[in-house]
């Protein structure tokens, strides 16, 4: 059975699988939005005849959100030419832009897929 899901059904099933704070409300609407966008599963879904479903955990495991000092030290990324906040940022998105695509960002975090 096919069901079209909303963002209500997107959150309540982060909150069905214990997930509920994996990502931030305004990241799980950014990520909501970019899965409805997203060309590949619409193209998945003729090819293969099959709805895609939606799977919290792999969602989980794809994606990251992490703010700047987070990202700076999993990354071991070299901030002496930074000498601001901005400069950070700055420098977060050039790392992820060149690696990954970033789904959102606000202020000094990111939602990004994972590489």
């Amino acid at each position: 059975m096919y069901q079209k899901i909303t963002f209500s059904d997107f959150v309540d099933a982060f909150r069905r699988h214990g997930r509920e704070k994996q990502f931030s409300h305004e990241a799980k609407e950014a990520l909501f939005e970019f899965l409805e966008e997203l060309e590949e599963l619409e193209e998945l879904e003729e090819d293969t005849g099959e709805p895609v479903e939606l799977d919290v955990v792999a969602l989980c495991c794809d994606y990251q959100e992490d703010d700047v000092d987070e990202i700076i030290n999993a990354y071991s990324l070299d901030t002496s030419n930074c000498d601001d906040n901005s400069d950070l940022c700055n420098l977060v998105e050039g790392f992820l832009n060149d690696r990954t695509t970033i789904i959102w960002s606000m202020g000094d975090t990111f939602l990004y897929q994972q590489f």
